[in-house]
């Protein structure tokens, strides 16, 4: 029950911010026409005065309903990241995965640079791609992947769901491979 909720429960998390952003306004607001009233009533009523408490009113509204809406607004950021989490420890499968579950894969950590083939740094792409790589860039390709050259020439651009992925050696590019299961 907890992956085939989903899409309801983000309805209402959806919801809940929008009604929170409403709240905010709202109650900003009812602070600077309370702030407004109340200077009005013990102020003496002048205009400098309603002008005074109605700003006054209006932060104090506003910081409140903030820190209301801070707490929502944690929260829900904290199940946006949970479920992401979830989907990437199991692979994938779950609500919105489909069957792209390996395409869902967090990239490997770049490595530095010591751990580059080739000639360290000056890593380039379109002269020094073993076999290996440019076997998985084909099948990448083919699974649905956008793999562009970096400008530079020194790593390969690789579009995710997540974002791009910049990989700079042969290494990397395996270690991807076997992470999204493509060869």
């Amino acid at each position: 029950m907890g992956v085939t909720m989903g899409g309801f429960r983000r309805i209402v998390i959806a919801l809940a911010d929008i009604l929170a952003i409403i709240f905010i306004v709202l109650f900003t607001i009812g602070g600077g026409l309370s702030g407004a009233a109340s200077s009005a009533m013990y102020g003496g009523g002048g205009a400098a005065s309603m002008v005074f408490g109605f700003l006054l009113g209006a932060v104090s509204g506003f910081l409140v309903s903030a820190i209301l809406a801070a707490f929502l607004f944690s929260l829900s950021e904290i199940a946006k990241n949970t479920r992401q989490v979830m989907l990437l420890l199991e692979g994938g499968a779950g609500a919105g995965a489909g069957g792209k579950g390996a395409q869902r894969e967090q990239a490997p950590p770049l490595a530095d640079t010591s751990q580059m083939r080739g000639d360290g740094p000056f890593f380039n792409v379109r002269s020094e791609l073993s076999p290996q790589a440019q076997r998985i860039l084909e099948v990448a390709r083919e699974k649905g992947f956008e793999v562009d050259i970096a400008k530079d020439n020194r790593a390969i651009l690789i579009e995710t769901q997540q974002g791009p992925i910049r990989l700079g050696s042969n290494k990397e590019i395996e270690d991807f491979g076997r992470r999204a299961r493509l060869g």
